[in-house]
């Protein structure tokens, strides 16, 4: 897994590679490789106060991450999530 940030202006992006080889599941089911990438955007408007969009899948990839004894069960598809967060503290 890689991830890259930088500052842009009052937003921090990212980016985040993720790539896991084959290997053998439940059954001696071999699960094929994959890689995934995903996108994150952030922005802090006051010091308890922040806003992130991520995209994660950008690629909308087929993967699979465990198996049945005669199916793989499919994992989620491209997906943007919306979070605020906000500290009660100080």
């Amino acid at each position: 897994s890689l991830t890259l940030s930088r500052d842009i202006g009052n937003y921090v992006g990212s980016i985040n590679l993720s790539s896991y080889g084959k290997r053998i599941d439940f059954g001696d089911i071999e699960l094929p490789a994959y890689s995934l990438v995903n996108l994150t955007l952030s922005k802090k408007f006051t010091k308890n106060t922040k806003i992130s969009l991520k995209l994660e899948n950008v690629f909308d990839k087929d993967y699979f991450t465990a198996a049945t004894s005669n199916a793989y069960y499919l994992n989620q598809g491209r997906s943007a999530w919306l979070r605020l967060h906000y500290d009660l503290g100080d």
